[in-house]
């Protein structure tokens, strides 16, 4: 089994060719032959896995919730897990396309050295009950403060916040975060999560694959032991790719 892993560095650049480069040499590999990521998996068991027509085709819709979140989609994963004894469990909504959640992932990833302090002053909100957030503007220079704003703005256009507000005489903007414990999760570390969802999808489509895929999926293996699979997806008669995200320095 693969374990792909996606770090967020504050020098990351603007690009995301890497991405997909990195998704297209891990979808185009050949299985492994027993080697598994996750080693108390019992590989001795069958491993093929057939997608039919209710998992995503190479001309579906990024934005169907319909096609996703729904547990026909999820059925490749679930079968191969079956195979190897291990039980799993998925949230099926955490795949729902509709809202703009991934829009706005792809914000956040394209600006992660200028949105870091801002990020984790919404973090601090969050943790302390906090509902008006400051941004300072003079704290950055004219050009980062024209960016800034632009980029809440946009966020704000997303739902991600209640309330957003320019104070043009103290060159300040306020904030009002939103009560969800889905955006709360968004702003904590969802939105990479996020993000690698849409890149995979978009590479699928791109690329005509058709797959099954999902994000914040459980399983037990049979020695008890739990893990949570940020995303992960199987292409037919593959292995599944595990991505696991981390933003930060690692």
């Amino acid at each position: 089994m693969i374990k792909f892993l996606f770090s967020l560095f504050k020098s990351q650049s603007n690009s995301t060719r890497p991405v997909d480069e990195r998704l297209k040499r891990l979808i185009n590999m050949p299985p492994p032959s027993s080697k598994l990521y996750l080693n108390d998996i019992d590989s001795s068991r069958p491993e093929h896995i057939t997608l039919n027509s209710t998992h995503s085709s190479p001309d579906f819709d990024i934005n169907s919730s319909a096609l996703f979140a729904t547990k026909e989609q999820h059925e490749a994963l679930k079968n191969y897990f079956r195979l190897k004894g291990v039980s799993v469990q998925f949230n099926y909504e955490s795949v729902n396309m509709t809202g703009f959640f991934d829009e706005a992932a792809e914000v956040l990833i394209h600006n992660a050295q200028l949105m870091d302090k801002i990020v984790g002053q919404i973090r601090w909100a969050y943790r302390k009950s906090v509902n008006n957030i400051k941004i300072v503007l003079d704290n950055y220079s004219k050009p980062e403060q024209k960016q800034i704003r632009q980029i809440l703005e946009k966020l704000y256009k997303y739902t991600v916040f209640a309330r957003y507000s320019f104070n043009k005489t103290n060159n300040v903007v306020w904030l009002s975060r939103q009560e969800s414990k889905t955006v709360e999760q968004f702003f904590r570390g969802d939105y990479l999560e996020w993000f690698v969802l849409s890149r995979v999808l978009k590479f699928a489509k791109k690329h005509k694959i058709a797959l099954s895929i999902s994000r914040n999926a459980l399983i037990k293996l049979q020695n008890h032991k739990k893990y949570e699979l940020d995303v992960a997806f199987i292409c037919e008669n593959r292995q599944p790719v595990f991505i696991e995200c981390k933003s930060g320095n690692y």
